[in-house]
């Protein structure tokens, strides 16, 4: 079950070198205990089976499959800890034993089961003494020689559907007697390969292979599993003393701090110029409205005036002397929208009240414009009535000018982004995106189609005059991109995510980069059962993704991140309203 996130955040430093964070790993001796796990019959009727006795120390194993024609048998572990690792150590016992030395069939194979492609829990039958499976990496042990194979008692390496090398073995995997196995999985790191020794009954390590190039093998977020199996000759196959441990090294996946307690939950946030994060809940079920200030460098929160009005599900951004603007909010009950708009002043700690809006928003946009106006779009009046009104906050005579011919039907929250030609593009979560020009009364530019198809519950960012935007919908791991800068700007599609993800969020870092975090690739709302845990960095440069640490807590409906002024990354929210049990 994953924790759910109530009054918390946490933060994490992607470029801090420290010594590697050693995670929870996955430990079992089939005594009763241990990290869970489960048995599959994969080809054949007969099942794995626990053997109180008659391990390498008198102890319990595992029987994979028996001496029984045409079987195979998978035990998968549950996923231990989250996110990329940077050295995994796989070490367990295993005996195999033929009907006779002529008789002697198949093998089996251990392997980090990519959760992107099989979860993080649950069974599983892909591969055995040939784990050739996608996007995860495996060692076979195989005492049956097939055809093009080397002979009947060899070891493999494979990565990504692909063999990477086929090693004889310099003892007899099939001798009957138990053999203890360590293998070294480094991903990344500037390493990418694996060692794998063994060690004879009553006998010395022996190293098998060292440092054995992996192509492609980088970081990323597993679950250990075990696949035996028998064809037309056979063998037991027994497992014993299952002990995995997984490294990271900061900086290469970066690491996250240990969760940080503040007084509500963090719906809204938003750092404020003198470094404090300004945050905000909801009252409904009962909670409490007052906003917060949390200080990242000595960790303390203090509490701003009470605004007596309700700010969650207004919009938010700054004015041109940084003052926070809140425009509309929660009137009472969901979907109907306040008409208010505020400004937060940081200096004195205070909240003005600024002239009303036209009507009503829940859920609009603000947008800080070039001049340090402010457009406000989208937003409900009452539920399924829509404030389909722009407006613009002037900031030098203190009123609204109400965009009267920009009027369009928009979602909520739209993803509003200011453009390098000083108008306003819209870049989701519809398909059908564009530009507002703000000026006099306002105008749309026609629709600038994105057949990557929609993004809602997305993320959009823009760096350089390219929006892109990840992931959202029912659900996706689309990635598309536009340039503004072009004079006839059209969507791209990019290279994915790893992860499907919706209500996921993304942060430009300070080099430009981009941390994506949180979100499920359940697509039903705000449930924990499809809860991503690990995060991905896309480089902005190759527009490529890599693996980054796992969080403690799923970060889902509601949940935010925030830059912080020394690089890191605040991630905040997501428990309120509380996701279902999920997985």
């Amino acid at each position: 079950m994953l924790k759910k996130n109530c009054k918390t955040l946490f933060v994490i430093s992607l470029a801090l070198v420290t010594p590697r964070l050693v995670h929870a790993a996955t430990v079992q001796n089939f005594g009763g205990g241990g990290t869970p796990y489960v048995s599959s019959t994969c080809q054949g009727t007969i099942g794995t089976a626990v053997q109180g006795s008659g391990g390498p120390t008198g102890g319990p194993f595992i029987r994979l499959t028996g001496q029984t024609l045409n079987n195979t048998t998978s035990i998968a572990f549950q996923r231990s800890d989250n996110g990329g690792f940077t050295q995994v150590s796989i070490q367990f016992d295993f005996r195999l034993t033929p009907v006779s030395p002529s008789n002697r069939a198949d093998g089996f194979g251990v392997a980090l089961l990519n959760t992107v492609n099989y979860d993080g829990s649950g069974g599983q039958c892909v591969g055995s003494e040939e784990p050739n499976i996608p996007g995860s990496f495996g060692v076979g042990f195989d005492i049956f020689q097939g055809a093009g194979e080397i002979n009947n008692n060899h070891i493999s390496i494979h990565h990504a559907n692909t063999i990477q090398n086929t090693i004889a073995s310099p003892i007899d995997l099939g001798s009957g007697q138990w053999t203890h196995a360590r293998i070294v999985v480094r991903p990344g790191a500037g390493f990418s390969d694996a060692s794998i020794y063994l060690t004879p009954n009553g006998g010395a390590e022996v190293p098998v292979v060292v440092n054995q190039a992996v192509a492609g093998l980088n970081p990323y977020e597993s679950r250990v599993y075990f696949s035996a199996r028998t064809g037309g000759q056979t063998a037991s196959h027994d497992i014993a003393n299952v002990n995995v441990a997984y490294t990271a090294d900061p900086a290469v996946v970066g690491s996250w701090t240990g969760i940080k307690n503040v007084p509500t939950i963090p719906i809204h946030s938003m750092m404020l110029p003198n470094k404090k994060i300004l945050f905000w809940d909801r009252n409904n079920p009962p909670g409490d409205i007052i906003p917060r200030i949390w200080n990242p460098a000595d960790e303390t929160t203090t509490s701003t005036p009470n605004p007596v009005k309700e700010f969650f599900c207004a919009g938010h951004t700054f004015d041109a002397q940084g003052r926070v603007l809140i425009f509309g909010g929660h009137n009472m009950s969901d979907g109907n929208g306040l008409n208010t708009a505020f400004a937060y002043d940081y200096a004195t700690n205070s909240f003005t009240q600024l002239p009303n809006m036209n009507a009503g928003r829940w859920y609009p946009t603000n947008t800080t414009l070039g001049n340090g106006d402010a457009l406000v779009v989208s937003g409900s009046m009452t539920p399924g009535n829509m404030n389909q009104t722009p407006q613009v906050w002037q900031d030098k005579t203190q009123t609204w000018r109400t965009l009267t011919s920009a009027v369009r039907n928009q979602a909520y929250y739209p993803m509003m982004i200011l453009a390098p030609n000083g108008q306003v593009f819209n870049a989701g979560p519809n398909t059908d995106t564009a530009f507002l020009n703000t000026g006099g009364t306002g105008s749309w530019g026609p629709a600038i189609n994105n057949t990557g198809g929609s993004h809602d519950y997305g993320t959009a960012v823009m760096r350089d005059g390219k929006v892109t935007v990840f992931g959202g919908g029912f659900t996706t791991n689309n990635v598309e991109q536009i340039d503004l800068n072009s004079g006839s700007p059209s969507w791209a599609g990019k290279a994915p995510m790893a992860y499907a993800r919706r209500q996921h969020n993304g942060v430009i870092l300070a080099d430009g980069n981009v941390l994506i975090t949180g979100g499920s690739k359940t697509p039903v709302f705000n449930s924990n059962a499809g809860a991503i845990m690990a995060s991905e960095l896309w480089n902005a440069t190759s527009q490529t993704f890599t693996m980054g640490a796992g969080m403690a807590v799923s970060r889902i409906y509601h949940s935010e991140t925030v830059l912080l002024p020394d690089g890191r990354v605040a991630s905040l929210g997501g428990g309120h309203p509380a996701a279902d049990a999920g997985g």
